[in-house]
C-alpha cells in the first residue's frame, strides 16, 4: 500500500481547519478538459461492447469499458495533462504565472502555497526504489457488476444496491466521462467500492449531453437548478429508487460524490432537499457561491499538483462556506513515491508486471529512481508511444489509461485519490443524517 497515512496526516495538517486566505476563484468549471473519462483511443481500437472490461469482467450494457469516450485533440483524461510544458509543477518549478510554489511564496492569487497545501516543495530525493522487494498489498479496482436503468429522456444510469443500504450515493463523472467510470475504471471504482462497503446504494449516471448527437464535451449542464435537466434527472432517480423500486428507504439520506466537472454538478444537485452531504474532488464546485445556494456539509478533496485551479479555489470555497455558517472540511491529496505493487491496483497487472511497468516508466523519464513522479504522459501520441513499450497484453487503451491514472494520482494531479477514502467517508458518515 502507498503511504496513505503519510498523505492523510500531511493533508489534514495543511488544510482541515485552515483559516482565511485566497481570492475568489475563477468562476469557471474545469474548462472543457476531459476529466475522468475522455480517454484517447490507442491504435484506433476502443474497448467497447461485450469486450472484457479490466480483468475479464464484461462492460455493462454495451457501453464503452473504462470510460470509453475518446478524447480528441489532446484533451486529458482524468488529469493526465502535465503542468508547465510537460513537467509537473513540483518543487522549484513555477506554479501558475511564474511565481515559485514553495515555502509560503504566493501561488495563484496570493495564497501562500504551504498554507493552502497546494504546489508545495517537491518530494525530497530518497533511496532508489527496491524492486527486489515483495509487492505490498493494494486494494484492487475490480469492475463492479450492477444494474442498468434509463430515464424517459434517454439518460442512462447504473446502480448497485448492497443489502440493508442506509443511504443513496450519487457519483458524477468528469467532463468527457461517462456513467461507466465508477463501474470499470480502477481509481473511480475504488471510490464506489468504498461507498458500498460503508452501506451506500450507489448510482452513477450520464450527463444529459450523452443523449445528444455529437455532443461537444460530455459535461454537465450549467443552468440554474430549477431549469437544469441534469439536476432534474437526479431528482427523478431519487424518486425511482425510493418510491417506484423501493430499493432504499423513503427517508434514506442522499450523498453526492463528484469529480472535476462532476464536482460542479454536485454543487448544483446539492440544491435538491433530499441531499444531506457531499464530497467534491478536484473541482471548483462553483454553484456554492450563488447567493441563495443551499450549503450542505461538504468535504473538498483537491490534488496539490493539479495544473488547474481546483486546489487553490477550494481553499477559498471552504472559507466561503464557513463564513456563511456551513460545514466545510478540506483534505489535499499530496504527491507520494511509487511502491513495487503500485500498479497491482489495476486488475490485469500482477506484482511482477507492476515492477516491469515501473522500470519502463523510470527509463522513459516519467518516474525518478526513487519512485517520485517527474511527469505524466500526455494524451495522443505520447500515450500511444508508451503503449508500445509496455509488456505484452498491456498496450490496450483501457490499460494504458489506467496506468496513467495511477501516475496522476501518485503525483497528486487532476485525479481523485482512493487513498483518502477513510477520511472522506468518515466525514460523510458523520454528516449524512
Amino acid at each position: 500500500m502507498k503511504s496513505a497515512l503519510w498523505k492523510l496526516v500531511l493533508g489534514l495538517a495543511l488544510c482541515i481547519g485552515c483559516d482565511d486566505g485566497g481570492d475568489t476563484p475563477d468562476p469557471m468549471t474545469n474548462g472543457g478538459t476531459a476529466a475522468m473519462g475522455g480517454e484517447p483511443e490507442i491504435g484506433g481500437t476502443p474497448t467497447m461492447g461485450g469486450e472484457p472490461a479490466m480483468g475479464g469482467e464484461p462492460a455493462m450494457g454495451g457501453a464503452p469499458a473504462m470510460g470509453g469516450e475518446p478524447a480528441m485533440g489532446g484533451e486529458p483524461a482524468m488529469g493526465g495533462e502535465p503542468a508547465m510544458g510537460g513537467e509537473l509543477a513540483m518543487g522549484g518549478e513555477p506554479a501558475m504565472g511564474g511565481e515559485p510554489a514553495m515555502g509560503g511564496e504566493p501561488a495563484m492569487g496570493g495564497i501562500p502555497a504551504m498554507e493552502s497545501g497546494c504546489a508545495g516543495p517537491a518530494l525530497p530525493m530518497a533511496a532508489p526504489l527496491d524492486l527486489t522487494l515483495e509487492c505490498e498489498e493494494q486494494a484492487v479496482g475490480r469492475p463492479l457488476q450492477g444494474e442498468a436503468g434509463e430515464l424517459p429522456n434517454g439518460t442512462g444510469y447504473l446502480y448497485f444496491i448492497p443489502e440493508n443500504a442506509h443511504s443513496l450515493a450519487f457519483f458524477f463523472h468528469g467532463g468527457g466521462g461517462s456513467k461507466e467510470d465508477y463501474f470499470t475504471r480502477p481509481e473511480p471504482v475504488l471510490l464506489a467500492r468504498a461507498a458500498i462497503e460503508r452501506g451506500y446504494a450507489i448510482v452513477s449516471l450520464d450527463s444529459i449531453q450523452h443523449t445528444e448527437p455529437n455532443p461537444p464535451n460530455l459535461q454537465w449542464n450549467e443552468r440554474e437548478p430549477p431549469q437544469n435537466p441534469d439536476v432534474a434527472n437526479v431528482a427523478e432517480i431519487i424518486r425511482i429508487m425510493k418510491q417506484d423500486l423501493g430499493l432504499v428507504a423513503p427517508d434514506a439520506p442522499v450523498v453526492l460524490i463528484g469529480v472535476s466537472n462532476g464536482g460542479s454538478m454536485a454543487s448544483r444537485a446539492a440544491q435538491i432537499p433530499d441531499v444531506s452531504t457531499a464530497a467534491i474532488y478536484i473541482s471548483n464546485a462553483v454553484y456554492f457561491y450563488e447567493d441563495d445556494a443551499r450549503l450542505p456539509p461538504v468535504i473538498l478533496v483537491p490534488g496539490a499538483q493539479d495544473p488547474g485551479q481546483a486546489c487553490e479555489s477550494t481553499f477559498a470555497l471552504q472559507r466561503h462556506i464557513r463564513d456563511a455558517g456551513g460545514i466545510a472540511e478540506r483534505v489535499v491529496n499530496q504527491p507520494d513515491y511509487a511502491t513495487p505493487g503500485l500498479f497491482t491496483r489495476i486488475p490485469a497487472i500482477d506484482c511482477a508486471t507492476s515492477k516491469q511497468v515501473i522500470r519502463i516508466l523510470v527509463a522513459e523519464g516519467y518516474l525518478r529512481e526513487d519512485g517520485a513522479v517527474i511527469r505524466v504522459p500526455g494524451a495522443g501520441q505520447e500515450l500511444r508511444a508508451l503503449s508500445m513499450m509496455l509488456p505484452d497484453g498491456l498496450g490496450s487503451n483501457a490499460l494504458v489509461v489506467a496506468i496513467r491514472d495511477q501516475l496522476t494520482e501518485l503525483a497528486a494531479g487532476h485525479s481523485p485519490s482512493s487513498d483518502l477514502n477513510t477520511v472522506v467517508f468518515d466525514f460523510l458518515e458523520t454528516h449524512r443524517q
